[in-house]
């Protein structure tokens, strides 16, 4: 199965915050997408928008496999 979104546990791992920073993160994201016209899932951000707005962390394969068995 081919992972596509982040929840808010998960984006608080990479980043390193607590799991409410993350939830301000992810609303941010979803609202800048909701602007441009797309559906959003509250709690869940787009991977490649993540790798968008945060470049300098590692969300290579290995790492959404380990995030996913934690």
């Amino acid at each position: 199965m081919i992972k596509n979104t982040l929840n808010s546990k998960e984006v608080a791992k990479l980043l390193d915050v607590s799991v409410p920073t993350a939830n301000r993160y992810i609303k941010r994201m979803n609202d800048e997408l909701a602007a441009d016209g797309y559906f959003t899932i509250t709690g869940k951000v787009p991977i490649q928008l993540f790798k968008e707005k945060f470049p300098y962390h590692d969300i290579s394969e290995n790492t959404i496999k380990q995030l996913m068995e934690a």
